[in-house]
């Protein structure tokens, strides 16, 4: 079509109209939300054809076809609610000569065909919905692609149009032999006027009564606020020996190959996401089910098949169950998924119930063209509406599984990688279909990209601290090695000191393995301290003053330590505890330094080099054994990367009992740099922090998301552009992506740091360069190998989640006194050694890096620190007002997440909340203490016998602080919830925070909603607002486009000034680049023409016009070519 034969009126009269079908207004809602969401609707296929073709009868063939099914000429009104039937018009076949090409070139020319057809909408309003291409390749060889909207054509009528195309093909053009023709418009009336059964609608109303979860497949990407369409494909054939095998595997378990194969996805599903309950689409073809075989249209309908899969049942069971689900569902077709989504509350930002589709093709035969023969393939789309759709394309002896995947969730990378999952699964399950779902390998070998980042051997230069720290000491004797409030000691200083302090330990009787508490005041004396343990051959134990003096008291005694050394801030119960006692005041002082530096032990690098607790799951802390091996292997590590040097000056903010406090006081003493250590006080206010940072020039910090926020609120928050020489190290919680964007442009470097402290402090990190993309923990750091295991401790693919475990020189000595424990977590493997189970949820990213998703169990990261719900438990249990009690997180956002205890009262005299809280005060420290206890009848359970988190009770906050329902404050305000009231009818009044779908809406009203709101404000909408904003930001954005200008005497959009520009939006630039790779297309024109009948004056007609452009910015916009790219200007009416 070009502008010369261009004619808006060759579409003649409408030869017949009927109501649009359920199916197909729910195609058009998805349609209508954009260009590229419309285009997930073409679906071609394309025939390779072998022999002599006569085009011109090819091109009758398909005139006869769109002559016999009226469907094929049809189109749909504005409003999508008619099927309208134009006059007949000629089938333009399109044909091509490209003999005079190579090979190569040849197929360049037919993928870039495929490409134009995935890419281009199709104009549902105008038509034509089916076009056809032949190029011909050699004298008898052709490649003819057709393609047809869905809205048209389902997968069962591209079958039966290809079955008649070629019978007309043999016969001449005659239609003699084939059955009668059904019209679409005749069926479209009779569904119209038929009532559904009630069985049917009660049938899936009554299975989808409560919502099943959504489910969260492990995506690539950081996942959008708002639906998107762009899509891949990836072919993966089964190898031959599956293909043969599993039919015969189907048959001894007396089901269908399709229902294995299902089932293999759906257990695939549940390996991907540990989501029992889970939902697939399963598309039946219409035309089966109403015995109407000779039907061409889209009548397909999507079965949402609900199964329950849990890892202990064996893959037998599972197909007995999807054979079962599947057999109900067909026996209860008479329903539309759109009905079902309507009386259904859930997240319409994604494919709502259904996020992924499971489809069997019949096998596509051989195509017999007379003297020529025809094989079919199908052509990619470049949109999808799901976020996997796979497709199973069975044949003589192959097995081809076509996967449409969302390219803005997943790489190709993973989809191979889930696929070729898929076909070992299938392979397992084969040959033992009595398998638990659990057992069943999902690869045999590392994968690639794991072993590249796994391969981190490299030589350790140190053989541990002390001696790295001597060797500094020797190379700048007098730089600065500790700093702490006024108090500065040089390398020299700090080592004499410690020497000093070692010598008076080692005479009061203190030894080699020996184990001392530390508990005092964050000085240059802490540090000493530790250096002169290390001298001695000692470990030492941290111990917080700010713990409770029960838990201290535990720590010392579990952990068999022949001495505490202390200061006045420790708890008086520590200082009387029957143990020898250090002051450390006495043993820093400066008499006893010595002028020759002592000679240091001999080096042990599995010599003890502290013992420090963690939370522990029986209700008591664990101790673990870190050995010098591990310790310096770490700090030579991250010398390297993230890197310090004897320039780096870093300020220590972390207990001494959190164990990253041992990168920020070690680290810059093996590498001649300087610590600088603030005291309690300063670490919990941002802006004494903040003056620490500008007056010693820091260039080193490392710190929880916590303390960044902290920061963020503080003078350092302020500083000028260029100013940032702050190298940010963020570690001990999740970084989440917004701390990320409000940092990142006021450091230098931004790392997220990740490791256990049963793997020494650190085992992974990355650079973070950006907010936008997944938060991952990177990859290992030197002789550290990270593996991602399934519950058998076998290896799991790229991008599929499982229990993360940590080999190499940083796994540590183990629990101190806890074998069962030990034996539990620390497992020597028969391929990768001794490795630490870490209980954290993690995925293999295709990059190679690992994405941290959880806990396993109820071990939590809680500002800073790990804690373990259990052990909350215990402590709240253990009052003598509780009788039984279950704790949870409850996260109101990102920042603010709260401890609950639901707790069952002792006795019938009310529960003393005040008095359970003074004994938690006493047994946990205040970070682990709960903000709300609740009083709970009883702690319900799943049928496992664990607690059913989910079942207990919220507290209740005021209004004011969580999203509290305001009255509409305007007239627009008033006139959206007018109308999403007129077309949900909502029980409760709608609030200026609600969200048209949160409330009950579905695309179809969303568009009567769009349509409505336009009519009264001019103003039009676009589903993805509709989706994502809520009512208040819709009707600003209705309110801006209807200001008056500036002198107020007209109400029109307040426009742009001729000189200001804007970028164009996604949807403008695909346009744009077609347009431009396309000059002579005028497919984007959108011609209109009336024939006025009366006087028409001129003038007036003329000022409406101008009034018109005036008002709609759109029409008087230009697109022009900046040095910054194509930008959109407005221009004056004049």
């Amino acid at each position: 079509m070009t502008s010369n034969n261009f004619d808006p009126f060759a579409g003649g009269e409408l030869l017949r109209v009927s109501p649009t079908t359920w199916p197909q207004k729910e195609i058009l809602a998805s349609a209508q939300m954009s260009d590229e969401a419309n285009t997930a609707f073409n679906e071609a296929v394309s025939l390779s054809i072998e022999g002599p073709m006569d085009i011109e009868l090819l091109e009758r063939c398909f005139n006869k076809l769109i002559e016999r099914h009226d469907i094929l000429s049809a189109t749909f009104s504005r409003k999508g609610n008619e099927i309208c039937l134009p006059e007949a018009k000629p089938f333009d076949l399109h044909f091509e000569d490209l003999r005079h090409l190579p090979v190569e070139s040849q197929k360049k020319e037919i993928d870039y065909l495929w490409r134009n057809i995935a890419i281009s909408p199709m104009n549902l309003e105008e038509g034509p919905l089916l076009f056809a291409w032949v190029k011909q390749l050699a004298d008898s060889r052709y490649e003819l692609t057709i393609v047809a909207h869905h809205i048209i054509c389902d997968g069962w009528s591209f079958g039966l149009l290809l079955k008649e195309l070629t019978a007309l093909y043999r016969n001449d053009g005659r239609t003699n032999g084939l059955p009668p023709a059904e019209s679409f418009f005749e069926f479209a009336e009779q569904i119209d006027a038929k009532e559904i059964a009630n069985t049917d609608i009660d049938y899936w109303h009554d299975k989808f009564k409560q919502a099943p979860p959504v489910l969260d497949l492990p995506v690539d990407r950081v996942r959008p606020a708002a639906r998107t369409f762009q899509a891949a494909r990836y072919d993966f054939e089964l190898e031959n020996d599956l293909v043969t095998v599993l039919p015969k595997a189907a048959a001894k378990m007396k089901a269908s190959l399709v229902n294995v194969v299902m089932a293999g996805y759906f257990s695939l599903l549940y390996r991907l996401t540990s989501t029992s309950d889970l939902v697939v689409g399963l598309p039946v073809a219409g035309q089966a089910a109403m015995n109407r075989m000779n039907q061409i249209g889209h009548m397909v309908q999507l079965l949402p098949i609900r199964v329950n899969v849990d890892g202990g049942s064996t893959f037998a069971d599972i197909v007995n169950r999807v054979k079962l689900e599947v057999l109900d569902a067909s026996e209860h077709p008479n329903f539309t998924f759109g009905k079902l989504m309507e009386n259904m509350v859930v997240d319409r930002s994604r494919v709502p119930l259904v996020c992924t589709i499971f489809n069997i093709d019949q096998a596509m035969n051989e195509l017999d063209l007379g003297q020529a023969r025809a094989m079919v393939r199908t052509v990619p789309r470049a949109a999808e509406n799901f976020e996997i759709f796979l497709n199973v394309m069975p044949s003589a002896d192959r097995l081809t599984i076509e996967a449409t995947y969302s390219t803005v969730l997943f790489s190709e990378t993973t989809i191979a990688a889930w696929l070729q999952s898929l076909a070992y699964l299938l392979s397992a399950v084969a040959a033992d279909p009595d398998i638990r779902i659990a057992d069943i390998a999902l690869t045999t070998a590392l994968p690639e990209a794991l072993r590249h980042s796994n391969a981190t051997d490299i030589a350790i230069e140190h053989p541990d601290v002390i001696h790295a720290f001597r060797l500094q000491t020797e190379k700048s004797p007098d730089a600065d090695a500790v700093i702490s409030g006024e108090a500065f000691l040089s390398y020299r200083q700090l080592d004499r000191l410690s020497d000093a302090i070692a010598a008076m330990l080692s005479e009061k009787g203190v030894k080699r393995g020996d184990v001392v508490g530390l508990c005092c005041r964050r000085t240059e004396k802490m540090v000493a301290c530790v250096l002169a343990l290390f001298k001695v051959g000692a470990a030492y134990l941290p111990l917080d003053p700010d713990f409770p003096q029960d838990r201290l008291l535990y720590m010392l005694q579990d952990s068999d330590a022949v001495a505490v050394m202390e200061d006045s801030l420790a708890p008086q119960g520590v200082r009387e505890s029957d143990i020898a006692h250090f002051d450390i005041d006495e043993c820093c002082n400066p008499g006893l330094e010595r002028d020759v530096p002592a000679p240091l032990p001999e080096p042990r690098p599995d010599r003890m080099a502290y013992l420090i607790y963690t939370s522990g799951s029986t209700g008591k802390p664990k101790g673990v054994r870190v050995h010098h091996g591990a310790v310096i292997n770490f700090l030579e590590s991250m010398v390297r990367r993230p890197g310090c040097s004897s320039d780096d000056r870093l300020l220590a903010v972390t207990t001494l009992s959190f164990d990253i406090s041992v990168l920020e006081l070690y680290m810059p003493l093996i590498c001649g740099g300087a610590v600088i250590v603030a005291d309690r006080d300063q670490v919990k206010d941002g802006d004494r922090l903040a003056d620490l940072i500008a007056r010693h020039g820091i260039t080193l910090l490392q710190a929880t998301p916590s303390t960044w926020r902290m920061l963020l609120t503080s003078a350092w928050a302020e500083q000028r552009p260029g100013d940032q020489k702050l190298k940010a190290l963020c570690g001990g919680e999740p970084l989440p992506p917004d701390l990320v964007k409000e940092l990142l442009p006021r450091v230098s470097e931004l790392w997220n740091m990740f490791g256990p402290t049963e793997t020494t402090v650190w085992s992974t990190c990355k650079r973070i360069r950006t907010s936008d993309a997944v938060i991952s923990v990177g990859k290992p750091i030197a002789n550290t190998q990270v593996y991602i295991l399934d519950p058998n401790a076998k290896p799991l693919p790229v991008s599929t989640p499982g229990e993360l475990c940590i080999g190499g020189k940083g796994v540590t000595l183990g629990y101190h006194n806890r074998p069962e424990l030990n034996a539990e977590r620390f497992l020597d493997h028969p391929d990768f050694g001794r490795i630490y189970r870490t209980g954290d949820l993690a995925k293999l990213l295709p990059s190679g890096e690992i994405q941290h998703l959880g806990r396993l169990d109820d071990q939590v990261k809680l500002r800073v620190y790990r804690i373990e719900l259990g052990e909350i438990e215990s402590a709240v249990a253990g009052c003598k007002e509780v009788k039984a009690a279950a704790v949870y997180l409850w996260e109101l956002s990102s920042e603010d997440v709260r401890i609950v205890a639901c707790c069952v009262p002792a006795s019938g005299d009310g529960f003393q909340a005040a008095a359970v809280r003074k004994q938690l005060r006493s047994m946990l420290p205040n970070y682990m203490v709960p903000q709300y206890l609740l009083v709970v009848d009883e702690i319900p359970l799943m049928p496992n016998g664990k607690v059913n988190r989910r079942g207990l009770p919220r507290p209740e906050v005021s209004e004011s602080t969580i999203l509290a329902s305001s009255a509409l404050v305007n007239e627009t305000e008033k006139l959206v919830a007018r109308i999403w009231s007129e077309l949900i009818k909502p029980k409760n009044a709608i609030s200026r925070e609600d969200n048209f779908f949160e409330i009950g809406g579905h695309s179809l009203l969303a568009l009567e909603a769009i349509r409505k709101t336009e009519k009264a404000s001019g103003h039009r909408l676009t589903v993805a607002e509709m989706v994502s904003l809520r009512l208040a930001a819709i009707a600003e954005k209705i309110s801006l486009s209807s200001d008056t200008n500036d002198n107020g005497s007209r109400s029109g959009p307040v426009a742009l000034s001729v000189t200001a520009d804007r970028g164009v939006s996604v949807e403008q630039a695909r346009l744009l680049k077609r347009q431009l790779e396309f000059p002579e297309s005028v497919c984007h024109n959108l011609p209109a023409a009336w024939v006025l009948e009366g006087d028409l004056d001129i003038k007036v007609f003329k000022r409406s016009l101008e009034r018109v452009f005036e008002r709609q910015t759109a029409l008087r916009t230009v697109i022009q070519n900046r040095d910054n790219g194509y930008r959109q200007t407005l221009v004056h009416v004049s």
